[in-house]
């Protein structure tokens, strides 16, 4: 089974060579990586052609007309050549199983999304330094992992805090792109993320309330963990966005998400 690992990414090349290399070191190859440009204005080529000749890698840009990571999302998958798709995040280093385990997950729940467990570690500070440190644990899955004391959930309850190869029924306001493996089949059933969900947060849960309502399941997994590196970001504005997608989910679902944004918003202070 070959999947399409689809990368969003805007700026910031650095942490997007650590995500490659990460993908340079998995333990199966079976994968194609595209590159997906939000209109970045630092230089992010010289990334990918470092990256050319050691895997196979697509680069692509697109217009910038605001921050829009769910369309550059539906973009590698409409140029991807395979059955089935690995979102991550240009921020996210994936142990180096992480690749295997989704196939044979796959492979065995061919009707199932995985959810990949994402990891900041507390306090949420996996700095750039960090990974060079710690680089042989978090490629080999032994870096001590988060205990969550707190529901900090993308949109509801963390699924970290689930049993490990847990399926579930009820998880779609759960599903985060950051980490995120689901067949084709099922996303253009769906019609892949809603592009009217722009700059930061909402795109990825409203996925999956789409998916669940279609009828599918998901599987969650803590062998497929993504490492969050951290980076700085406006929180205010981030927050500000979170509050109009919130209220485009809303409408469109027909559901009060007033406690997401309780939810999303004490998520700051650890980001």
């Amino acid at each position: 089974m070959n999947i399409s690992i689809i990368i969003p990414t805007y700026n910031r090349p650095d942490l997007l060579r650590l995500c490659l290399t990460s993908l340079l070191n998995q333990n199966c190859r079976n994968f194609e990586a595209i590159v997906v440009d939000d209109w970045s204005s630092e230089d992010i080529m010289w990334v990918v052609k470092e990256f050319e000749n050691v895997l196979e890698i697509k680069y692509f840009w697109q217009k910038d007309l605001w921050f829009r990571a769910g369309e550059a999302r539906n973009f590698g998958a409409r140029i991807s050549n395979t059955d089935n798709f690995l979102f991550l995040d240009s921020h996210i280093v994936l142990n180096k199983f992480a690749v295997a385990h989704y196939i044979n997950y796959a492979k065995a729940n061919p009707d199932l999304t995985i959810l990949g467990r994402y990891d900041w570690l507390a306090p949420m500070r996996i700095g750039y330094a960090d990974l060079f440190i710690h680089w042989d644990q978090i490629i080999n899955n032994e870096l001590p992992k988060t205990k969550i004391e707190w529901e900090i959930g993308y949109i509801g309850k963390d699924p970290r805090t689930l049993k490990i190869e847990t399926v579930i029924e009820k998880w779609g306001t759960d599903c985060f792109s950051g980490n995120l493996f689901i067949p084709r089949k099922q996303f253009e059933e769906i019609g892949g993320f809603d592009i009217a969900i722009q700059w930061h947060g909402g795109e990825d849960p409203e996925l999956g309330m789409r998916l669940e309502k279609a009828g599918y399941k998901a599987l969650f997994s803590e062998n497929v963990i993504g490492y969050h590196i951290y980076h700085k970001r406006n929180q205010e504005e981030n927050i500000k966005s979170l509050e109009k997608n919130v209220a485009y989910i809303a409408e469109k679902h027909g559901k009060d998400f007033k406690e997401l944004l309780d939810i999303l918003s004490r998520r700051k202070q650890y980001t």
